[in-house]
C-alpha cells in the first residue's frame, strides 16, 4: 500500500505577483501538457494561473525542487456557476509538454459514468499531514442532508460525495480523488482520477467532488 502516498499525477497551481509565486491549489496532470483543476480553484482570485509546479516525487521533495511549467491557456467550462459551484472544472494547457518519468506522470481518467468504485483515496490535510486517505462514496440524496443544500439547489449526477475516513480533514478546491487498479500479479497499480474537490464538510468528513466520468467527453473535445 506504500504506493498510495505518491503523488505522481499531483502539480502545485502558481499566481505570479511581486516577484514571488503563490501556490494556492492543487491540479492533477491527464496528458504531457494539461492539467485538471477546479475552476473555482483557477478563477476564485479574480485573476488567472500562470505557472505550476511538476516537481517529482512527495509534497515536500516538490515543494523543495520545484520544476516550473508555465501556462499556456486556462479553460473554463462554459456551464460553469460560480454562485452554486455547478460545472466546477476546468483546464490548464501547459506552455510545453513535460517529459514523463517512474516519479511523475499523467493519471488516468475514470470513464465510466453510472459506476463508481468503493474504495477511493481523497487528498486531504489530516493532523497538518498532507497525505491520501480512504475514503468512500455516498450517495447524494444521503450526502445532502448533511451538508444541507437547500431550495432549488439540488447535487448534480455531474457531482460525487464521499465519506471520509478521517477525523476534521480539510481539502482543498481540486484536490484529487484517486481509485488504484491493483495488479495482483506483481503489486503495480494503476491510478484513475475519479473526482476532484468541489467543496464540504470537514466536521462531516464529507466532500462534494466535480465527477470526472460526466466531463471526459468535454476535456477530448478541448484538449
Amino acid at each position: 500500500m506504500d504506493r498510495i502516498d505518491h503523488y505522481y499525477h499531483t502539480v502545485f497551481i502558481g499566481w505570479e505577483k511581486n516577484g514571488q509565486t503563490e501556490w494556492e491549489c492543487y491540479g492533477s496532470l491527464i496528458t504531457r501538457s494539461l492539467v485538471v483543476a477546479t475552476a473555482y480553484c483557477l478563477t476564485g482570485s479574480g485573476t488567472l494561473p500562470t505557472v505550476v509546479n511538476i516537481g517529482e516525487g512527495s509534497m515536500n521533495e516538490t515543494w523543495m525542487n520545484p520544476k516550473v511549467v508555465r501556462i499556456r491557456e486556462v479553460i473554463i467550462h462554459p456551464n460553469y456557476d460560480k454562485q452554486n459551484l455547478l460545472h466546477d472544472i476546468g483546464l490548464l494547457r501547459l506552455d510545453r509538454e513535460i517529459v514523463p518519468t517512474a516519479r511523475k506522470y499523467p493519471i488516468c481518467l475514470w470513464q465510466n459514468e453510472t459506476h463508481t468504485p468503493f474504495f477511493l483515496y481523497n487528498l486531504a490535510i489530516v493532523n497538518d499531514e498532507v497525505k491520501f486517505v480512504e475514503s468512500y462514496p455516498k450517495y447524494n440524496r444521503d450526502c445532502q442532508e448533511y451538508l444541507g443544500v437547500q431550495g432549488s439547489r439540488k447535487l448534480s449526477s455531474t457531482e460525487l460525495c464521499t465519506d471520509v475516513d478521517a477525523y476534521d480533514p480539510h481539502s482543498l478546491s481540486g484536490d484529487p480523488l484517486v481509485w488504484y487498479k491493483r495488479n495482483m500479479a506483481d503489486n503495480s497499480s494503476t491510478q484513475h482520477l475519479v473526482g476532484i474537490v468541489s467543496y464540504g464538510r470537514s466536521q462531516d468528513q464529507l466532500f462534494v467532488h466535480t465527477r470526472i466520468s460526466s466531463y471526459v467527453g468535454w476535456i477530448k473535445s478541448v484538449a
